[in-house]
């Protein structure tokens, strides 16, 4: 079955097989019913079965089918849950989200009183679980997901209920939720969701022509994902480097919090800049040459006309040689306590093992010496 173009390239898939669950795609009843059999004649060869009670069918559009294994008709659904996603037969998610916050709703009030109340465990032990079970649970699937405004933010309120009752406040306390997820060092949900499906489009990116959905025209070469970073992080820099400069309006860019958040810490294209203020009435003698305020040294005066001035970055820190040595007498004093931790530790485990064989020794002589007394006790 075709379902689209990728790369001017028709994208056809037949079927879809995880482990033991397989997902069949037809245009029309007559192709779904070869291939029903197909699968059927060729499983019977294995000594294999389809389980008729677990097999369904779903038509796009609502349309009647009548598809049979053997003599049996298969019951036709309008939603079927397939590797835990709810597929509808409309081709709408609103079901798979409402079923997804459904099931975070009440992995919330099930935690609420006994986990997530508690004053007595730490906020970092709830994030934690938040991070390893709540988001999860909350957005298994989201890498397909295309989201309407209204479902982001049914899935915000959903992930604030949590934050909120970790946090011990409410709606009425009138803190906004950015405040809570800077307080908490936490992503925003609608980014974590852009940022898995980001990751996933890498993934298929990367996948190696003999791939099923590589075959299929769905790839691209490592040069041009290269090629494609190196355009988005050299765009991003530049703007991190526009916006530290004045009399500059802040520049909109569609990926620069996801860049920011990958490449926030590190340093820009350009050096540190410094900036020159000119007065209204100054002017600048030709062949004046300022130098690097770096570079100067403190006896050395910069050689301007009158109405220019330079603002210094902030001063270099000298290191201080006495810190330095003490920095270094404090970690091999580490070091050593640590060799020597390690050699108790040995110690400790070769005494254990000594007095576990002596142990295995003496019930060795207890059994020699029970034979040796029935051996006299027959005679």
């Amino acid at each position: 079955m075709q379902i689209g173009y990728r790369c001017l390239k028709p994208v056809e898939i037949a079927e879809g097989v995880f482990a033991d669950d397989v997902v069949l795609i037809a245009e029309n009843e007559e192709q779904l019913q070869h291939n029903v059999q197909v699968w059927n004649d060729i499983l019977q060869r294995k000594r294999m079965k389809i389980n008729i009670e677990k097999t369904k069918v779903m038509t796009i559009g609502g349309h009647r089918a009548n598809i049979k294994i053997g003599n049996t008709k298969i019951q036709q659904v309008g939603t079927y849950k397939y590797l835990g996603i709810l597929i509808d037969e409309t081709g709408k998610q609103e079901a798979e989200i409402s079923n997804r916050i459904e099931k975070t709703i009440k992995l919330y009030y099930t935690m609420n009183k006994r986990f997530i109340s508690r004053r007595e465990i730490s906020n970092k032990t709830k994030m934690q679980v938040y991070k390893t079970i709540y988001r999860p649970t909350l957005t298994y699937g989201c890498e397909s997901w295309v989201l309407t405004d209204s479902q982001k933010s049914r899935i915000q309120a959903t992930e604030m209920k949590y934050l909120r009752r970790v946090k011990g406040i409410t709606r009425k306390d009138r803190i906004r939720n950015t405040q809570i997820r800077e307080e908490m060092n936490i992503q925003h949900i609608n980014e974590y969701i852009q940022t898995r499906q980001m990751s996933w489009w890498g993934h298929i990116q990367r996948m190696p022509d003999n791939r099923p959905l590589a075959s299929l025209g769905v790839n691209r070469s490592v040069e041009k994902c290269q090629r494609k970073w190196i355009n988005l992080t050299r765009v991003y820099r530049s703007i991190k480097d526009s916006s530290k400069k004045t009399g500059r309006g802040r520049t909109s860019y569609k990926y620069f919090d996801l860049l920011d958040e990958i490449l926030g810490n590190k340093p820009s294209n350009s050096k540190d800049t410094y900036v020159l203020d000119f007065g209204a009435s100054s002017s600048t003698t030709t062949g004046d040459v300022i130098k690097d305020p770096i570079e100067l040294d403190s006896n050395e005066n910069i050689n301007t006309s009158e109405g220019i001035s330079v603002e210094d970055g902030p001063p270099r820190k000298k290191r201080n040689k006495n810190y330095t040595q003490e920095y270094f007498k404090e970690k091999v004093k580490y070091l050593r306590n640590k060799e020597n931790e390690h050699e108790l530790k040995e110690k400790r485990y070769q005494d254990r093992v000594a007095i576990e064989k002596r142990r295995n020794d003496i019930e060795a002589e207890k059994v020699q010496l029970l034979k040796e007394i029935l051996s006299k006790l027959k005679d």
